[in-house]
């Protein structure tokens, strides 16, 4: 199929679309790729998780059926491995974007090539930067609850790990962006082996942007373009909070700092619950020993699934076309 065309206009687009619930999301996001328009070729890989809803095949879509569910950076590794063009974007099945928006992204990342770019994302009606510093222990401090009440501002999101810097409109370089629509070299991507397998969910595209640092590859957030995001589309609450604590703790030891990240997530467990006991004893409704016990959960689940997953190999050998 063909989409948008304009500088660069022979470079072509792969673009891998892992799909996980609802067919309904991911064909939003196939449609609104292929209502890009223009004589950019443009590949669209749709990558069936082991969906319990499949994606059904179409005509101009290669999709491929996994026999079992591996996780985000599995499938966007097993559609990466059909790509024929030399660009390869990384799509959410909840992300859409207007005409016109592709073209303007392979633009941004041709005048920074070497690099990973990543849009300005629209959630909720609002704005939403997709830049981040790198994740370090002391990062875990932004979960203490008697910081909540700053949360929104400047200092409390830079200590929790936000770009601050990068905001609507402008183009910076940062640490890394969050995976929901990345757009980079298809040679960058094979070249640091493509997203470590061992996270099922969360983590993989820091992970993955770090190697591509140390590869020479930096990120870009590129604010003056916006695609919407829905968010939250394949995972509830709790699902989400345990999938984090274990991506989380298996980043923490691929990267060297999980026992300073784990005393921190203590201490600021205990600490909140000494904070719930005082709300409680002043006539607050807090459960402050039921919510202790779902922090070390949370904790214990993330030090042992990270402990078994790293005797995992970090990928599949996969045959490029």
């Amino acid at each position: 199929m063909t989409g948008a065309g304009g500088e660069g206009e022979g470079e072509g687009v792969s673009v891998v679309v892992p799909h996980y619930g609802g067919a309904s999301l991911a064909e939003g996001a196939v449609s609104a790729v292929r209502d890009q328009h223009g004589d950019r070729p443009v590949q669209l890989i749709v990558v069936d998780d082991h969906s319990p809803e499949p994606f059904a095949p179409r005509p101009g879509v290669t999709v491929i059926r996994h026999d079992l569910n591996l996780g985000f950076g599995a499938a966007i590794n097993t559609g990466a491995a059909h790509a024929l063009h030399p660009w390869l974007l990384v799509l959410n099945s909840d992300v859409t974007m207007p005409p016109g928006t592709l073209d303007r992204l392979v633009a941004a990342g041709r005048s920074t090539r070497p690099s990973v770019s990543s849009p300005l994302l629209i959630e909720s009606g609002r704005p939403t930067s997709t830049a981040n510093r790198w994740p370090a222990a002391y990062r875990g401090l932004g979960a203490l609850q008697p910081l909540a009440r700053w949360s929104q501002h400047a200092w409390m999101r830079r200590l929790v790990g936000f770009d601050v810097d990068c905001v609507a409109g402008r183009r910076r370089r940062t640490d890394w962006l969050t995976g929901a629509c990345l757009l980079m070299q298809t040679a960058d991507f094979w070249a640091v082996g493509g997203f470590d397998e061992r996270f099922h969910m969360y983590f993989e595209e820091v992970d993955l942007q770090r190697r591509l640092a140390r590869h020479g590859v930096p990120a870009y957030f590129v604010g003056d373009v916006a695609v919407t995001h829905l968010g939250g589309g394949t995972t509830g609450w709790g699902g989400r909070v345990r999938a984090l604590s274990v991506s989380a703790t298996l980043y923490a030891r691929i990267w060297g700092f999980h026992r300073r990240a784990t005393l921190v997530a203590a201490t600021v467990s205990a600490v909140n619950l000494a904070y719930n006991v005082l709300r409680r004893l002043s006539g607050r409704p807090t459960t402050p020993l039921r919510s202790i016990r779902t922090d070390f959960g949370h904790l214990a689940a993330g030090l042992s699934e990270s402990r078994a997953a790293l005797r995992r190999p970090s990928g599949r050998p996969l045959a490029r076309p």
